[in-house]
């Protein structure tokens, strides 16, 4: 039962789990695209200006039937990108509330609203990940007042509620935010992986992978 020798490290991008967040419009599509044979389970209309196998869902019953498409046909997709994740919340709120017959998820008590569709979108990312696909989730971002140091900031961070946050966060191998920044008076679009005061991103994929 007990291992008689170390595991092997896990190389390729493939091998690992994503999440990209950015302000709107800033190239998180376009990077996503970048994976290799790219899925697009489009929850909003992101994909305009570039060329992507996509499908749009516009409710939770579509993503049910993107994912049984993605078991049950067959397809030579290596990866699949939810745009957007936060798009995809809103989408499951959204059944929730319908299922409950509530006008608002937060009116379901201690937080059970919320719960369930972290518990959706957590089953719904290790199923497509079970059929041996990379999953990159993209995000959009927002501010929020980080007072843990000695001087309040504006951290730049997913725009998920913080239970998703958590949930998510937890979930992924990799958080990357993409900024489009000025550098040497040119406009430059930067991608950050390392945790920073300003912002989050982080990553487990050694540099070698």
């Amino acid at each position: 039962m007990l291992p008689k020798k170390p595991s092997e490290p896990v190389t390729g991008i493939l091998a690992f789990r994503w999440l990209i967040h950015g302000h709107p419009k800033v190239g998180k599509t376009c990077l996503a695209s970048q994976f290799p044979k790219p899925l697009f389970i489009q929850t909003e209309p992101g994909c305009k200006a570039i060329s992507v196998y996509g499908v749009p869902a516009k409710s939770w019953e579509d993503i049910e039937e993107i994912a049984t498409a993605l078991e049950e046909e067959k397809h030579d997709f290596k990866t699949v990108v939810i745009d957007t994740l936060d798009r995809l919340y809103d989408l499951i709120y959204s059944n929730i509330c319908e299922k409950y017959h509530v006008a608002d998820i937060s009116k379901l008590p201690y937080g059970q609203g919320y719960a369930e569709a972290n518990n959706r979108v957590i089953r719904l990312l290790d199923f497509i990940e079970g059929l041996n696909l990379c999953v990159v989730l993209i995000c959009h971002s927002k501010y929020v007042k980080d007072d843990s140091g000695p001087i309040e900031i504006q951290r730049i961070v997913p725009a998920l509620s913080d239970s998703a946050a958590k949930k998510i966060i937890g979930w992924v191998d990799n958080v990357l935010f993409l900024s489009t920044e000025y550098y040497e008076d040119e406009e430059t679009c930067l991608l950050y992986t390392s945790p920073s005061p300003r912002d989050l991103s982080t990553s487990r994929m050694p540099s070698s992978a």
